[in-house]
């Protein structure tokens, strides 16, 4: 396999969330206001009661689609005192927006209540994906709560956002990808390259560089992805010399932290 140029790390979280607040009521004002309104209702937010479910995702932050499965069955509890409306949704996880994913889910929207369950079910159109590699997706969980609209309360939509990914049948293991990762040192500004000889996609958190003295040099990667048949840099690793070694965390396919660590 070629691989591709290499390319600077990103911040590659494997779920995070975010929130949308939106206040009881509406008015009709010029855009200097709104501006002043929207930045006043962001520091309401950390003072006012807020409503909104509270979804758990049966532990999991990251979800694999075997491609030998009928379907990729994703269970979602209420924890929260509200009923609340579920909008899910796909997309590239590289950002193309063009092409057509060749998934399908059954309920893109549903209602779920206090302390009960719905579930997303993935379908797989049967082609579409690549076989010698994984295909990299992202799937979003709109929660809207149906919470009592009260006086001086704050009304919180989170958007939720895991890493999704197809894989076909492979004949290389996700230990064997790991253990097969080259890292090699650069002389002349000291950041390292990382090559991924796998089908598959690798996820690193806490990368740490130590130098021949011991110490930590340069700062720490939070994440790194690296794609399949491809290389990445840890771009400014500001080590005054090569690294001697290398810790780091690699993401398993149930979203745990394992440690690691090599020599150059």
């Amino acid at each position: 396999m070629t691989m591709n140029s290499p390319k600077p790390y990103q911040n590659n979280c494997d779920s995070f969330s975010s929130r949308l607040a939106s206040s009881v009521g509406s008015t009709t004002v010029g855009s200097n206001w709104l501006l002043v309104l929207a930045w006043l209702l962001v520091f309401m937010v950390g003072f006012l009661p807020s409503a909104h479910a509270e979804l758990e995702f049966d532990g999991r932050n990251r979800f694999i689609f075997d491609a030998g499965s009928a379907r990729l069955s994703i269970v979602i509890s209420n924890r929260g005192s509200n009923t609340t409306l579920v909008q899910s949704s796909l997309a590239w996880g590289d950002g193309r927006s063009t092409e057509e994913i060749p998934l399908a889910l059954n309920k893109p929207i549903q209602i779920i209540a206090p302390g009960q369950k719905g579930a997303i079910e993935v379908f797989y159109e049967g082609s579409g994906f690549p076989e010698d590699r994984e295909t990299y997706l992202l799937l979003s969980v709109l929660d809207l709560s149906q919470g009592p609209r009260e006086p001086n309360t704050v009304q919180l939509a989170l958007l939720h956002h895991f890493k999704l990914f197809f894989r076909p049948k492979l004949d290389q293991t996700t230990e064997q990808a790991i253990a097969n990762l080259r890292w090699e040192s650069q002389i002349d500004s000291g950041s390292p390259t990382i090559s991924n000889s796998s089908p598959y996609f690798i996820t690193l958190s806490d990368i740490e560089l130590v130098d021949d003295k011991g110490k930590l040099c340069g700062q720490t990667v939070d994440h790194l992805m690296v794609s399949p048949f491809s290389t990445a840099m840890l771009k400014d690793s500001k080590c005054q010399s090569s690294p001697s070694l290398v810790r780091y965390h690699y993401v398993t396919d149930g979203g745990n932290m394992r440690p690691y660590e090599i020599k150059f």
